[in-house]
Formats: structure tokens, sequence, C-alpha cells
């Protein structure tokens, strides 16, 4: 095996680097699965592009059929 990383464990990495400048934040979680993450997480962010193009809690992310939609293809 090569010791190369993949695209998205370089961009884990990329995140976990600029998070440590930032302790305030316990835990991220990235995944596709937005049912889940609704029932675990209390913030959600979406990024496009390495911008953040919405922040909000659980329930107005559920509620934002379009913006789910637009970004997430859910």
């Amino acid at each position: 095996m090569g010791d190369q990383l993949s695209g998205g464990e370089q961009w884990m990495l990329a995140i976990g680097r600029a998070l440590m400048t930032n302790p305030k934040l316990s835990i991220l979680v990235i995944d596709k699965n937005l049912a889940a993450l609704l029932e675990i997480a209390d913030r959600h962010y979406i990024m496009e592009k390495g911008r953040v193009v919405w922040s909000g809690d659980s329930a107005s992310l559920a509620s934002d059929h379009e913006l789910t939609r637009r970004y997430l293809g859910v």
C-alpha cells in the first residue's frame, strides 16, 4: 500500500489542521447522511468551494427543503 492519502483523507486533514487553532470545537462530523446528522449534531454548516454558505440548527436545516435539495441533493 502507498503512503498517500485519498482526496477525502487530505480534505479531512486540512480541516483538522485549520481547527487546531480554534479549540472551542470539540467534535467535527462530516457525512452525507443528513438524517443521522440531524439527530446527533447541534449546529450544521454547509460549505461550498471552501466557504460557509449556510449555518444553523437541525430544525432549520430539516425544514429548508430548497437548501437541502440545492446543496445536499436530498
